[in-house]
């Protein structure tokens, strides 16, 4: 009874176990594809008196044009796949010298006058964090923008775009 336990698995075990372990990492790997997300950093100089300076796209799910359904569409600007309500979340600050900051998400070219879609601010220069919740139409294009008052300073954040549900 021994010597029977004691033999090697043969071939058809191996390529069985392979299957096995391919088709679980196939189910893995595919149940990590949710709704279309999209996590990006941006940091850029904003000079004083200015009204707002968009912030590069970069860092994670920046490269390649499709990010889980995310279509980066310049280097400061990320467009939304499917019409429906998306959470928007921004985080980030300008460097000492800045004086009534704010973070912004906004819509289209991101130039002074674009929809704001989330606005967070404060007097002077602490960290700030805000999200919203907003339909969006597909296409839709959201840049990050820094505004303050002082000096020219570095502002950085990070933007997260999440599809919370599609439109039927």
């Amino acid at each position: 009874m021994f010597k029977r336990l004691a033999r090697r698995p043969s071939p058809a075990l191996f390529i069985a176990l392979l299957a096995l372990f391919a088709g679980t990492a196939g189910v893995t790997y595919a149940a990590t594809q949710g709704p279309p997300s999209f996590t990006a950093h941006g940091v850029a100089s904003v000079p004083a008196g200015s009204n707002g300076a968009l912030l590069p796209i970069s860092g994670a799910n920046s490269s390649a044009l499709s990010n889980h359904g995310m279509t980066v569409v310049n280097s400061t600007a990320v467009a939304v796949p499917t019409s429906g309500n998306y959470l928007l979340t921004l985080a980030g600050n300008c460097n000492g010298g800045a004086t009534n900051t704010s973070l912004q998400v906004r819509e289209a070219t991101g130039l002074p006058g674009s929809k704001v879609d989330l606005f967070v601010g404060f007097e002077g220069n602490p960290s700030l964090a805000g999200s919203t919740t907003v339909h969006l139409t597909a296409g839709t294009r959201l840049n990050m923008a820094a505004v303050h008052g002082g000096v020219t300073v570095n502002c950085g954040a990070t933007l997260g775009v999440s599809l919370l549900s599609a439109d039927a």
